[in-house]
């Protein structure tokens, strides 16, 4: 994953809100009660960090492991030290970096997915699936495929957009679904934002 986000980090957020309004915050947010109390978290491609500040609100001692590649999306995600309930380690990398590291009972991947090619999308969701903990949850938030002419228009617009901005090479949405499927995941619960063009999901292991 080539793409890198530093250029537009100062605008991601009000750009995200003025597009969005508070679709994109409600979507993250709306499953965070399936985080156990004491679990360990783990967050891909964090950005700015809003999410953070969300999870200190459940008031849990949760361990959160947040990795971002964006050297200028982590360091507006650490301004918003110092959090009263959660420890933060902040890793500024790529989703390698939990290679090797213990399963975790949450793992998080909020607009993530989306920058991957077809070529590349199912070994991440292969690699990320032996990240979480036999137990536990993925919660996926991400743009998903409607067939409205509008929102179709509007997610080449942006792919377009990152593309010269970020270099980013996904250049289409994909089936996540079916990508978590084939690595023995369902959805127990889904919920939809902004016209249905916005989905947040619990997946867990059929076999769980």
């Amino acid at each position: 994953m080539a793409s890198n986000f530093n250029s537009v980090a100062f605008i991601y957020d009000s750009l995200a809100g003025m597009v969005f309004g508070k679709s994109i915050q409600k979507a993250q947010s709306v499953w965070l009660d399936s985080i156990p109390d004491d679990g360990k978290v783990l967050i891909l491609g964090g950005g700015t960090g809003f999410i953070l500040e969300e999870l200190d609100r459940l008031e849990l001692p949760l361990k959160v492991t947040y990795i971002e590649p964006s050297s200028a999306m982590m360091s507006r995600a650490r301004k918003r030290l110092p959090f009263k309930f959660i420890e933060v380690d902040f890793i500024q990398d790529t989703h390698r970096a939990a290679f090797g590291m213990d399963r975790f009972d949450v793992v998080m991947t909020n607009f993530f997915l989306d920058v991957f090619t077809q070529d590349e999308l199912g070994k991440v969701v292969q690699q990320i699936s032996s990240l979480v903990d036999k137990d536990g949850v993925w919660l996926l938030t991400d743009f998903v495929k409607t067939g409205i002419w509008w929102q179709n228009a509007l997610i080449k617009l942006m792919y377009l957009f990152f593309k010269v901005t970020a270099g980013l090479e996904g250049n289409r949405l994909f089936n996540f679904e079916a990508y978590l499927s084939e690595e023995g995941y369902r959805a127990v619960k889904q919920k939809y934002f902004y016209f249905g063009m916005i989905r947040s999901d619990v997946y867990k292991r059929t076999e769980s």
